[in-house]
């Protein structure tokens, strides 16, 4: 019979999609999973042939067992090498790393005001523009929405922004936004979100497609969409969203929470950089070879001068 290990194997290999593989194919997963990966692209195809009429695994065939324990052989020896070690560690400091630059910008954030608004917003393709989402156009626009951010050019008194750059099959390229806003001079969270949310959709514009559904412009269809966070934030258990301050140990707790989603190495995936129309790499692709998937604004410098210095609570050891 199979053990744990043997079971938990041939589920994985049971549910392995190679149209899903084929599309990460270009794809750097972090270290587990591209060992479980590679033992499943190796046996999976072969194993699934050694099942009787009923779908059931025959384990007491000679080539199943010569399978399975090659296989968790494959694994255990590859999770024991130094290069896998290695690679691990690296994916965990770079997750520290930006978990704690995030940490230190926001917390410089409180330096400034002692009340802040967060807003939450996640930026997508629609599914028929999924493709067009890949390209550096699309890539261009969330560059400028940050630029216009940083500007105040949608919504006011802009103190900073945290962007997440993501990719995944149903989705294809989207974005994780949080925005910092002067507290002091804000409440309405769902309307200035929703202002960005409309300024995303009208910046990527309309595409040629009419399928009598959410059709734009013309009867183009919007290329973009949005998800305003605030509408789900009964639904948190720690919920960052809204009005903050520094002394709110449950609003900084999911304010930490937020950060650790925006900054996830070990479960997330390294999607590719942009491509051109042409699906090759173009100039302006040649020198953002390594395109960064998570971007802040500038960091502030000091304290605004408003009263006495504050601690937000946010630095790494505090919330652990």
């Amino acid at each position: 019979q199979l053990t744990k290990i043997g079971k938990m194997f041939y589920r994985l290999c049971r549910s392995y999609n190679q149209s899903h593989a084929e599309y990460y194919k270009y794809h750097r997963f972090n270290p587990p999973i591209t060992i479980i990966l590679n033992a499943i692209n190796q046996w999976s195809s072969e194993l699934m042939t050694k099942r009787n009429i009923n779908g059931e695994m025959v384990v007491n065939e000679p080539r199943t067992r010569e399978i399975f324990e090659s296989a968790i052989s494959f694994i255990r020896a590859s999770c024991r090498s130094q290069t896998y070690k290695k690679e691990l560690d690296n994916y965990r400091r770079n997750e520290e790393k930006n978990i704690a630059s995030c940490c230190k910008y926001l917390a410089t954030q409180f330096q400034r005001r002692s009340q802040l608004l967060i807003l939450r917003i996640d930026l997508y393709f629609r599914p028929t523009f999924k493709d067009w989402g890949y390209t550096c156009e699309a890539d261009g626009h969330h560059s400028r929405l940050l630029r216009a951010l940083r500007e105040n050019r949608i919504v006011p008194d802009v103190l900073g922004y945290i962007s997440k750059r993501e990719d995944g099959i149903d989705r294809g390229i989207h974005f994780h936004i949080l925005v910092v806003l002067d507290g002091h001079k804000h409440r309405n969270t769902a309307n200035l979100t929703r202002m960005i949310g409309e300024d995303w959709v009208q910046r990527c514009g309309h595409g040629e497609y009419d399928d009598g559904i959410d059709v734009g412009e013309n009867g183009k269809k919007d290329k973009a969409s949005y998800f305003n966070c605030y509408t789900r934030q009964d639904q948190y258990r720690f919920n960052c969203l809204g009005l903050i301050h520094p002394t709110d140990p449950n609003k900084l707790r999911g304010l930490r929470l937020a950060i650790e989603y925006l900054c996830k190495e070990t479960t997330q995936l390294r999607p590719r950089p942009p491509k051109s129309h042409a699906d090759h790499q173009d100039a302006d692709l040649a020198h953002r070879q390594r395109i960064r998937n998570l971007r802040k604004g500038t960091m502030p410098k000091g304290h605004s001068g408003r009263g006495a210095p504050r601690s937000s609570g946010l630095d790494t050891s505090a919330i652990d």
